[in-house]
């Protein structure tokens, strides 16, 4: 089977596919649960090396959570939630800093990157 056909077959949009080959892209929660449901793999083992491959994707550790959590495993459960619950406020800082930087410079295109610079 080739890539192309496993993205397809996985529903995964073949842009995503050739980065992740290519080591441009991380593997996400979500991709690592299709891999795993596809190829009949743990989806635990998925999911914990989606957190290795990119420990910055909050909802991967959140993803984690919730399959430990169904397994009964609730202190690493808690852990991954306390995992995320920090990332996900780290990156709401960086957005309000990012947003006050911005608003200070007079630079309001900035703000909405859909705009063309």
């Amino acid at each position: 089977m080739s890539a192309a056909e496993l993205a397809r077959r996985l529903d995964v949009p073949t842009n995503r596919r050739a980065e992740i080959l290519n080591g441009r892209r991380a593997i996400t929660g979500d991709t690592a649960l299709r891999v795993a449901h596809f190829f009949g793999t743990p989806a635990l083992e998925r999911l914990r090396h989606a957190v290795g491959v990119d420990p910055l994707d909050a909802q991967a550790h959140y993803r984690l959570s919730r399959a430990y959590r169904q397994l009964g495993r609730i202190p690493e459960a808690d852990s991954e939630v306390a995992t995320f619950k920090q990332l996900r406020e780290a990156k709401e800082r960086l957005h309000s800093a990012y947003v006050h930087i911005y608003k200070e410079s007079g630079n309001s295109q900035a703000l909405n990157p859909d705009v063309p610079q």
